[in-house]
Protein backbone atom coordinates (compact mmCIF):
# COMPACT_ATOMS: atom_id res chain seq x y z
CA UNK A 1 0.00 0.00 0.00
CA UNK A 2 1.40 3.31 -1.03
CA UNK A 3 1.33 6.18 0.55
CA UNK A 4 -0.58 9.59 -2.30
CA UNK A 5 1.17 12.56 -2.36
CA UNK A 6 0.10 14.60 -4.65
CA UNK A 7 1.04 17.83 -6.44
CA UNK A 8 2.01 21.35 -4.81
CA UNK A 9 -1.78 23.16 -3.86
CA UNK A 10 -1.67 26.83 -3.76
CA UNK A 11 -4.82 27.91 -2.24
CA UNK A 12 -7.00 31.14 -3.08
CA UNK A 13 -9.59 33.20 -1.34
CA UNK A 14 -12.29 32.31 -4.52
CA UNK A 15 -15.16 30.94 -5.90
CA UNK A 16 -15.69 27.91 -8.64
CA UNK A 17 -12.30 28.06 -9.97
CA UNK A 18 -10.03 24.65 -9.81
CA UNK A 19 -7.54 24.37 -7.22
CA UNK A 20 -3.59 24.97 -8.82
CA UNK A 21 -1.62 22.13 -9.02
CA UNK A 22 2.13 22.18 -10.55
CA UNK A 23 4.13 19.25 -9.98
CA UNK A 24 7.76 21.16 -11.05
CA UNK A 25 7.61 24.54 -9.73
CA UNK A 26 5.24 24.99 -6.64
CA UNK A 27 5.20 28.50 -4.96
CA UNK A 28 8.53 29.10 -4.67
CA UNK A 29 9.62 28.16 -8.06
CA UNK A 30 11.99 25.02 -7.22
CA UNK A 31 11.56 21.53 -8.12
CA UNK A 32 12.59 20.73 -4.63
CA UNK A 33 9.62 22.29 -3.52
CA UNK A 34 7.05 19.38 -1.51
CA UNK A 35 3.79 18.72 -2.49
CA UNK A 36 1.42 19.50 0.29
CA UNK A 37 1.47 15.93 1.70
CA UNK A 38 4.82 15.84 2.13
CA UNK A 39 4.61 19.37 3.99
CA UNK A 40 2.23 17.63 6.38
CA UNK A 41 4.11 14.64 6.42
CA UNK A 42 7.55 16.48 7.40
CA UNK A 43 6.42 19.48 9.10
CA UNK A 44 8.05 21.54 6.78
CA UNK A 45 7.30 25.23 6.56
CA UNK A 46 4.19 26.46 3.81
CA UNK A 47 5.10 29.55 2.20
CA UNK A 48 1.34 30.51 2.79
CA UNK A 49 0.58 31.09 5.97
CA UNK A 50 -0.98 27.73 6.40
CA UNK A 51 1.96 26.16 9.02
CA UNK A 52 2.17 24.29 10.69
CA UNK A 53 -0.24 22.39 8.08
CA UNK A 54 -2.66 20.15 10.74
CA UNK A 55 -4.35 17.26 10.03
CA UNK A 56 -7.40 18.51 8.99
CA UNK A 57 -5.89 20.90 6.71
CA UNK A 58 -3.82 18.32 5.26
CA UNK A 59 -7.26 16.01 4.33
CA UNK A 60 -9.52 19.01 3.49
CA UNK A 61 -6.86 19.24 0.44
CA UNK A 62 -7.09 15.42 -0.20
CA UNK A 63 -11.18 15.73 -0.02
CA UNK A 64 -10.32 18.98 -2.60
CA UNK A 65 -8.70 16.95 -4.83
CA UNK A 66 -10.75 13.93 -5.05
CA UNK A 67 -14.21 15.88 -5.64
CA UNK A 68 -12.50 17.19 -8.67
CA UNK A 69 -10.14 20.04 -7.26
CA UNK A 70 -13.00 22.87 -7.31
CA UNK A 71 -13.53 24.65 -4.49
CA UNK A 72 -15.30 27.73 -2.58
CA UNK A 73 -13.65 29.95 0.30
CA UNK A 74 -16.31 29.98 2.74
CA UNK A 75 -14.96 31.77 5.87
CA UNK A 76 -17.51 30.71 8.79
CA UNK A 77 -15.98 26.86 8.15
CA UNK A 78 -12.53 26.12 9.40
CA UNK A 79 -10.98 24.50 7.49
CA UNK A 80 -12.45 27.97 5.00
CA UNK A 81 -11.97 25.85 1.66
CA UNK A 82 -15.08 23.54 0.76
CA UNK A 83 -15.46 21.60 -1.96
CA UNK A 84 -17.14 22.72 -5.09
CA UNK A 85 -18.21 25.78 -6.65
CA UNK A 86 -20.59 27.15 -4.45
CA UNK A 87 -23.03 26.21 -2.17
CA UNK A 88 -21.66 22.67 -1.54
CA UNK A 89 -21.27 22.22 1.99
CA UNK A 90 -18.46 19.92 3.79
CA UNK A 91 -21.40 18.42 5.62
CA UNK A 92 -22.15 16.76 2.08
CA UNK A 93 -19.50 16.78 0.30
CA UNK A 94 -18.46 13.40 -0.39
CA UNK A 95 -20.02 12.49 3.04
CA UNK A 96 -17.57 14.20 5.21
CA UNK A 97 -18.94 14.57 8.47
CA UNK A 98 -20.41 10.92 8.26
CA UNK A 99 -17.14 9.39 7.28
CA UNK A 100 -15.69 10.49 10.42
CA UNK A 101 -18.76 9.47 12.19
CA UNK A 102 -18.23 5.83 11.31
CA UNK A 103 -14.29 5.97 10.91
CA UNK A 104 -11.73 5.30 13.75
CA UNK A 105 -8.25 4.77 15.20
CA UNK A 106 -8.00 2.53 18.14
CA UNK A 107 -4.52 1.71 19.35
CA UNK A 108 -2.71 -0.72 21.74
CA UNK A 109 0.35 -1.00 23.32
CA UNK A 110 1.77 -2.71 26.21
CA UNK A 111 3.40 -1.70 29.28
CA UNK A 112 7.19 -1.61 29.20
CA UNK A 113 9.75 -2.71 31.80
CA UNK A 114 12.55 -1.03 32.75
CA UNK A 115 14.14 0.46 29.64
CA UNK A 116 12.05 -1.82 27.10
CA UNK A 117 10.80 -0.28 23.94
CA UNK A 118 6.69 -0.36 23.26
CA UNK A 119 4.97 -0.74 19.83
CA UNK A 120 2.21 1.28 19.06
CA UNK A 121 0.05 -0.25 17.08
CA UNK A 122 -3.00 1.96 15.74
CA UNK A 123 -5.79 -0.10 13.39
CA UNK A 124 -7.54 2.44 11.01
CA UNK A 125 -11.10 1.35 10.14
CA UNK A 126 -12.82 4.05 7.23
CA UNK A 127 -16.72 4.84 7.20
CA UNK A 128 -18.21 5.23 3.78
CA UNK A 129 -17.30 8.61 1.47
CA UNK A 130 -13.93 8.76 3.21
CA UNK A 131 -12.32 10.56 0.42
CA UNK A 132 -9.02 11.20 2.57
CA UNK A 133 -7.54 10.61 5.25
CA UNK A 134 -4.01 11.24 8.04
CA UNK A 135 -3.09 10.21 11.17
CA UNK A 136 -0.72 11.60 14.07
CA UNK A 137 0.26 10.57 16.96
CA UNK A 138 2.85 11.86 19.63
CA UNK A 139 3.89 9.79 22.38
CA UNK A 140 5.85 11.31 25.75
CA UNK A 141 8.42 14.20 25.52
CA UNK A 142 12.25 12.80 25.63
CA UNK A 143 11.15 9.08 23.97
CA UNK A 144 12.75 7.94 21.35
CA UNK A 145 11.14 6.98 18.40
CA UNK A 146 11.46 4.29 15.52
CA UNK A 147 10.92 1.71 13.28
CA UNK A 148 7.79 4.05 11.73
CA UNK A 149 5.67 1.60 9.63
CA UNK A 150 3.41 1.93 6.69
CA UNK A 151 5.48 5.33 4.93
CA UNK A 152 5.26 7.05 8.09
CA UNK A 153 7.62 9.75 9.16
CA UNK A 154 8.78 11.16 12.62
CA UNK A 155 9.16 14.56 12.77
CA UNK A 156 11.61 15.42 15.89
CA UNK A 157 11.01 18.63 15.86
CA UNK A 158 6.80 18.55 17.13
CA UNK A 159 8.01 15.49 18.34
CA UNK A 160 4.62 14.02 16.27
CA UNK A 161 4.85 10.85 14.03
CA UNK A 162 2.57 11.25 11.17
CA UNK A 163 1.01 9.26 7.59
CA UNK A 164 -1.06 10.17 4.96
CA UNK A 165 -2.73 11.62 3.37
CA UNK A 166 -3.97 8.48 2.50
CA UNK A 167 -6.75 8.92 -0.89
CA UNK A 168 -7.40 5.35 -1.37
CA UNK A 169 -9.86 4.38 1.13
CA UNK A 170 -8.24 1.71 2.30
CA UNK A 171 -7.97 0.31 6.23
CA UNK A 172 -4.49 0.43 7.85
CA UNK A 173 -2.67 -0.77 10.99
CA UNK A 174 -0.02 2.39 11.55
CA UNK A 175 2.74 1.01 13.74
CA UNK A 176 5.78 3.16 15.53
CA UNK A 177 8.03 2.01 18.64
CA UNK A 178 9.27 4.16 21.42
CA UNK A 179 11.92 3.97 23.84
CA UNK A 180 11.54 5.86 27.15
CA UNK A 181 15.00 6.85 28.91
CA UNK A 182 16.51 4.85 31.38
CA UNK A 183 15.05 6.72 34.28
CA UNK A 184 11.54 6.80 33.34
CA UNK A 185 9.12 5.34 36.03
CA UNK A 186 5.55 5.75 35.86
CA UNK A 187 2.49 6.09 33.77
CA UNK A 188 2.68 8.12 30.62
CA UNK A 189 0.39 9.68 27.90
CA UNK A 190 -0.37 9.16 24.64
CA UNK A 191 -2.29 11.80 22.37
CA UNK A 192 -3.09 11.29 18.49
CA UNK A 193 -5.84 12.40 15.82
CA UNK A 194 -7.55 10.83 13.09
CA UNK A 195 -8.62 13.31 10.35
CA UNK A 196 -11.09 12.27 7.34
CA UNK A 197 -12.18 14.47 4.77
CA UNK A 198 -11.15 17.79 7.04
CA UNK A 199 -12.47 16.39 9.83
CA UNK A 200 -10.89 15.35 13.40
CA UNK A 201 -11.25 12.62 16.09
CA UNK A 202 -9.36 11.48 18.91
CA UNK A 203 -6.85 8.07 18.79
CA UNK A 204 -8.89 5.54 21.10
CA UNK A 205 -7.92 2.76 23.55
CA UNK A 206 -4.48 2.43 24.97
CA UNK A 207 -3.51 5.94 25.24
CA UNK A 208 -1.18 5.59 28.30
CA UNK A 209 1.56 3.11 29.13
CA UNK A 210 3.30 2.47 32.77
CA UNK A 211 6.94 2.21 32.71
CA UNK A 212 8.03 0.14 35.40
Amino acid sequence: MRNYNHPFWTLRQTTGRPLERDKISGGRRSSEEPGYSDAFLQGIEWPLGLYPITPVYATDMGLIYESGGTYHYDASQDPPWVPGAGGASPTTALGTSSALGTSSAISTMADAQSGGSVLVSLAVSLGAGTAAYAVEDAGPAGWTVSSVGSGGVFDPHAGKVRWGVYLDGQPRTLTYTVTPPAEATGTYQFSGVLSCNGRSAPITGDREVTQR
